[in-house]
């Protein structure tokens, strides 16, 4: 999808309107994102209790998407300096920070363990469509 655009229609941001609305006004995007969230049954907010007080804690929001984005492709085997470079970080510990391992991710590292050791015999595990 983000190859499809013509070289001379390319520009530094994927959604520019979106990205020109977000330098504006953050707080009304982060509200999009949040009404679409909530609108996909996705629970973002949770309580935090501390003594005689509680808080709504935001769990999943905006910036979530900037941590899936960094997870997606460092899980995809982009190189750290790449995904560095795409989401503006100056270091790659940062990345490293954004970076999270899902559990297939996990399971299939763990699953290739044999053939690294030289156990020809083993291979990637299925995985059936539903998890994909």
């Amino acid at each position: 999808m983000l190859a499809n655009p013509a070289p001379a229609q390319r520009a530094e941001y994927v959604l520019p309107e979106i990205a020109a609305l977000y330098l504006r006004r953050s707080d009304m995007v982060t509200d999009m994102v949040q009404r679409h969230f909530a609108a996909c049954g996705i629970k973002s907010h949770k309580t935090w209790h501390r003594d005689e007080w509680q808080a709504a804690v935001v769990e999943v929001g905006f910036h979530s998407l900037r941590h899936t984005f960094v997870s997606l492709c460092r899980e995809s085997n982009a190189p750290l300096a790449v995904v560095e470079s795409i989401v503006g970080h100056s270091s790659p510990a940062m990345t490293r920070h954004y970076t999270h391992v899902g559990e297939l991710a996990a399971g299939r590292a763990v699953a290739m363990l044999p053939s690294i050791m030289g156990d020809n015999a083993a291979t990637a595990p299925r995985i059936p469509p539903e998890e994909t």
